[in-house]
């Protein structure tokens, strides 16, 4: 027992230097090992979260403050194996060094994962130890017991049934002295492993202050990167202030450079002169020195002219008188003569050049004259722009000059602060009167346009940057600026243009056009014309202004679609594809007459409207039967003559000759050509009929034209809506009252013997009109109206709602006035008594195109001269800045007769009918007018003058303003002994209800006067009379003309006879006129004033003017363009 007893002192000793350093527990664990104990200790309490830790350390290295009763330190058992077993010497030896071994790897491996942080206190190991699990095994907390378990079962198996004494007693040394070696070497890999961990804390340490340095550093950057974003926006907004600033600057300095060269040009040139007539405020043009200078010369010129004229009359006069002997009585040879003859000649030819080049020099001073007149009316435009105060917009655009204005935008030259390029910026402002709904409207228009122009991306298509709004009322396209000419301005500054260079532009425009019509979504530009085409700084043409533009839908083909510019965009423009040229169109043989519309064939291919395409109107029923069209539109007629019971079939009365009839064919057609309906009518021959007998009364009145255009004036004014309804059938309306009898028409077949009695007023009856006319007044009476008793056409309800207004002209009507309601009524009771159309808004009226805005009422009668060219024969392409030469006099003998009077007669007499509208051409149709039943060659060439001055005029209007006061005046004005055949002079006078021109007119007088305050008087006489019909239509229109009416006359002394009865022996043989115009002079009727010739506007109705003369008049008679749609 002394060896064994030996050998389990150092086993016990080996092991107590590796458990708890607590000597109760180093106790507990020598009495085991001894046998002392003979039971199994009680186990320690369990502590679920705890694990096992083995430490295996020095007695010093034990840290004092350890204590026994700590709960995260468990005791390992070594439990006696009472288990019988079969001794074997060497086995049992191997089987405890075994045991051992395994004992010593097992404590290491827990070793290894239990004190990998031997420099933390005790604190730190519970915390570690807690919740933690074998490593070795993978099993987490709750394996304590299984881990008691095996190291138990090691240390039993080694010190039961004597094995750990045969061990002992063997082999003594060899084992304790691999327990040393075991210890020293785990305590160096223990040693190493704490110099690793010491490493890693420090790196750890170590990467703990970089990273709060990198913190800081990154803190401190991302301030410095802010300081230096917002020092970058401060510098970039204080460049661009100080960019804005200079650019606005120099935008005002050359401002005032633009004024002080138009004061230089004003003063060679000319400039606007403001004069004041009472209460009238008028402009009148005053030509500069250099033109003023060129005059006199040219009026030298002209006086040497005469001069030398006379000279060779009287030379030749000299010839022809002298007889024998003449030479003294003359004093000069027939050598001398003729030597005088030839200097006069060579003098002439010299004149020739001179005026030859004062004529030039004119021309270039009139060019240079249009270009001052526009920078002026820029410049004006621009000191009263609304937008003046907006400099720099969206804090990136700053504005600079005004570029242009049209009807609802101005466009600028602005310069962009961000991309440092100059754009176009187009500001769109609202009327704030407008509704809510108009402004949604033109908004939706302006989007609609950004939306397809911003996709266009070509070089000869103008860019469009930006959109945006600027307040409620105005918003902001921006745009490629171009700073060369637009193509109008090019066209107008070079008349005869190059054919290279029109082929270049002409290329140009049509990449740009097959660009649109390449695209997926096909677009279409409505407004193609010479203003819509830019130049750039080199000289590439772009298309520009989408507003009127169109994208073309997949499926349009199939329905087709109508390609017009009706009321809005350039008139008369269709694409190429629209004309389809595959078909010869039906030509009659017949004549043409002016008044008949052509009708326009719809291309198979595209289904769109043709322009030109004549189709000829049948000229017999046995002609139109063949064609469907026709066939429906008779059939139409005869079920409206059976719904009025127009006649009766009844037999013949004997001694009764019955009149005839026939077809009339007619194409109806809009006002922009296109075709409108197919009208057959069903005229009765009512020049087969005997007055008294079946027929008695036939004059029925239809509205004055003077009428008509008060009304829309007043209309446009007072911002009335004009309806306009039309009447089916109108005459079919008429009671007959006389027997009258037709025979039955062509197409109806009635018994032998039998006649149609006609119940109804047919067309073409001779009592038609009226029958019509008095059906009526007496529907129309009934609604509450009564007739003008200066205008019978003019029917007038007034209640306490309002004024209506209703103006007949045959079966077309007009309805305005400021009780919607009544107007509602009386619509609904004509349609009541009447088939009726309604038309709606007026737009086409007697052939007069008319376009209500919000701004005014603008007339033009542009279909009408397209017809009128169309037909002229005229070849050439030319036109005119005015409709007569100046200086002009003609005699019925100048040329050689012309060889189609019915042709010049024919021209002339429509464009009587043309000065509806156009009061520019009423003093040349007046001229030419006197010629119509004799015309020569010489009085052709004038009228072909008049059609080249509409062509290139073809679009002009006649504005009527909203804001044009009601206010009556007149101008009055009369040449003196101008006619060179007979010597009377010509009356012209102009009355204007505000800025409205509503009669005018140019007329030859009656009588031949003695001097030109004759001729005056006379003129005042009918412009007076003229003044007082007007003033008694207008009170029926609801406008008072209490104050007299001003009239303005350029002589005085026929103003001063007028208001004294001076001079009586010169003004006796015209008594009554003088005495008519003086006594309402004296009655405050009239209200004579003084104005000088140059602003004389009646003067445009009396002579030829010069380009500059007419424009002037154009401008105060309000004749402009038409606008565009909003």
């Amino acid at each position: 027992m002394s060896g064994s007893s030996a050998a389990g002192e150092d086993i016990v000793q080996h092991l107590s230097s590796n458990s708890n350093p607590s000597s109760s527990k180093l106790a507990k664990l020598e009495a085991r090992m001894a046998g002392k104990a003979v039971s199994a200790p009680s186990s320690p309490p369990h502590h679920p979260m705890s694990a096992p830790v083995i430490s295996f350390m020095d007695q010093e290295e034990l840290p004092e403050t350890s204590s026994s009763d700590d709960d995260n330190c468990e005791e390992f058992l070594i439990q006696k194996n009472t288990l019988k077993r079969p001794r074997s010497p060497d086995g049992d030896n191997m089987l405890a060094l075994g045991n051992f071994e395994g004992s010593v790897n097992e404590a290491a491996k827990i070793l290894g994962v239990t004190d990998t942080k031997p420099s933390l206190d005790n604190s730190s190991r519970k915390k570690q130890g807690r919740g933690r699990g074998r490593a070795g095994t993978g099993r987490g907390r709750g394996s304590r017991a299984a881990d008691q378990t095996r190291l138990t079962s090691t240390s039993s198996a080694a010190v039961t049934n004597g094995q750990l004494d045969k061990l002992t007693n063997k082999e003594p040394r060899s084992s304790v002295q691999l327990g040393h070696d075991d210890r020293a070497a785990l305590q160096d890999e223990l040693s190493t492993l704490r110099g690793k961990v010491a490493f890693l804390e420090e790196d750890l340490s170590k990467s703990h202050q970089e990273a709060t340095n990198y913190h800081e550093l990154s803190d401190r950057l991302a301030k410095e990167l802010k300081d230096l974003k917002d020092h970058d926006q401060q510098m970039r907004l204080k460049q661009m202030k100080i960019l804005s600033d200079l650019l606005i600057a120099v935008s005002k300095a050359e401002r005032q450079e633009a004024r002080m060269r138009i004061r230089q040009e004003s003063f060679r040139l000319g400039n606007v002169a403001v004069m004041r007539a009472g209460t009238i405020i008028s402009e009148t043009w005053e030509d500069g020195q250099a033109i003023k200078d060129l005059n006199a010369h040219l009026k030298s010129l002209l006086e040497t002219k005469e001069t030398i004229e006379r000279h060779r009359k009287s030379l030749k006069k000299r010839q022809s008188d002298k007889g024998d002997g003449s030479d003294a009585e003359t004093g000069m040879s027939e050598e001398d003569i003729l030597l005088q003859d030839e200097i006069c000649k060579s003098r002439l030819m010299s004149i020739k050049r001179e005026e030859e080049q004062y004529m030039r020099e004119r021309d270039r001073y009139e060019l240079e004259k249009g270009r001052l007149i526009r920078e002026m009316k820029r410049l004006r435009d621009e000191d009263g722009s609304r937008f003046n105060n907006f400099q720099i917009l969206h804090h990136r655009y700053a504005l600079l000059n005004l570029l242009g204005k049209g009807g609802f935008s101005e466009v600028y030259r602005a310069f962009d602060l961000v991309e440092y390029k100059y754009v176009a910026c187009k500001l769109h402002g609202l009327n704030a009167q407008w509704s809510e709904e108009k402004k949604q409207s033109y908004i939706r228009h302006a989007i609609r346009e950004y939306n397809i122009h911003k996709t266009l991306v070509h070089p000869n298509i103008v860019r469009l940057w930006d959109i945006f709004e600027i307040d409620h009322n105005t918003f902001c396209t921006v745009l490629e600026y171009c700073s060369g000419k637009d193509l109008d301005a090019v066209l107008k500054a070079t008349p005869i243009l190059p054919e290279k260079e029109g082929r270049i532009i002409i290329v140009q425009i049509f990449q740009g056009l097959v660009y649109l019509n390449k695209r997926g979504q096909k677009i279409i530009h409505y407004d193609l014309k010479p203003g819509n085409v830019l130049f750039d700084e080199v000289g590439v043409a772009k298309v520009t202004d989408f507003g009127l533009s169109k994208i073309v839908e997949n499926d349009v083909g199939s329905q087709g679609m109508e390609l017009t510019s009706q009321g809005a965009g350039t008139y008369w423009y269709l694409p190429p594809e629209c004309f389809d040229l595959s078909k010869t169109p039906f030509i009659s043989s017949k004549g043409y007459h002016l008044r008949d519309r052509g009708t326009i064939a719809a291309p198979e291919r595209y289904g769109f409207s043709r322009a030109g395409a004549v189709i000829a109107e049948p000229s017999s029923y046995k002609e139109a039967s063949g064609i469907p069209e026709w066939q429906l539109a008779m059939t139409d007629e005869l079920n409206a003559l059976h719904r009025t019971c127009t006649w009766d079939v009844v037999p013949l009365p004997a001694g009764v000759v019955p009149i005839t009839c026939k077809w009339v064919f007619k194409v109806k057609t809009k006002s922009d050509g296109s075709i409108e309906r197919y009208k057959a009518r069903l005229v009765a021959r009512g020049f087969q009929q005997t007055q008294g007998i079946d027929y008695d009364e036939t004059f029925a009145p239809v509205a004055h034209l003077t009428t008509v255009r008060a009304l829309l004036a007043v209309a446009a004014s007072s911002s009335w809506t004009i309806s306009q309804m039309d009447v089916k059938n109108a005459f079919l309306h008429g009671d007959l009252h006389e027997e009258v009898y037709m025979h039955p028409p062509p197409g109806i077949e009635v018994p032998s013997g039998h006649v149609c009695r006609l119940r109804r007023a047919l067309y073409g009856l001779k009592q038609a009109p009226r029958a019509c006319f008095e059906r009526f007044v007496s529907v129309i009476k009934a609604c509450g109206f009564y007739s003008s008793d200066h205008d019978p056409a003019l029917f007038i309800h007034v209640s306490s709602r309002g004024r209506t207004l209703l103006l007949l002209y045959v079966d077309d009507m007009l309805i305005t006035g400021d009780d919607p309601d009544h107007i509602a009524h009386v619509k609904a009771s004509l349609s009541k008594e009447f088939q009726m159309s309604d038309l709606g808004a007026l737009s086409y009226f007697l052939g007069i195109e008319v376009l209500q805005t919000q701004n005014g009422i603008y007339l033009s009668q542009a279909k009408y001269i397209q017809d009128l060219l169309d037909r002229s024969g005229l070849s050439d392409t030319r036109t005119v800045a005015t409709p007569m030469d100046l200086h002009l006099s003609l005699r019925p003998t100048d040329g050689t007769p012309f060889e189609d009077p019915s042709r010049y007669r024919h021209l002339v007499g429509s464009l009587v009918y043309l000065t509806v509208t156009r009061p520019d051409i009423a003093h040349a149709v007046q001229i030419l007018s006197q010629f119509v039943s004799a015309p020569t060659s010489v009085h052709y060439g004038h009228l072909l003058r008049v059609l080249r001055y509409l062509r290139g005029t073809k679009t002009q209007c006649l504005f009527y303003d909203s804001n044009s006061p009601l206010q009556l005046h007149a101008y009055s004005d009369a040449t003196w002994a101008s006619d060179p055949t007979d010597r009377r002079s010509i009356t012209g006078y102009c009355i204007l209800l505000g800025s409205s021109p509503i009669a005018w007119k140019s007329k030859k007088q009656a009588a031949v006067s003695r001097s030109s305050t004759e001729a005056e008087l006379r003129a005042l006489a009918t412009t007076t009379a003229e003044i007082i019909w007007i003033r008694w239509l207008l009170a029926d229109l609801g406008v008072s003309c209490d104050s007299p009416t001003l009239l303005h006359c350029d002589n005085t002394g026929a103003i001063q006879i007028c208001h004294d009865p001076v001079k009586r022996e010169l003004t006796k043989h015209i008594g009554v006129d003088v005495s008519f115009t003086r006594s309402h002079c004296h009655q405050k009727t009239i209200d004579l004033q003084y104005v000088p010739s140059e602003l004389q506007l009646a003067d445009f109705f009396t002579k030829a003017q010069t380009r500059a003369q007419h424009q002037f008049h154009l401008i105060k008679l309000n004749a402009s363009n038409p606008p565009l749609p909003p």
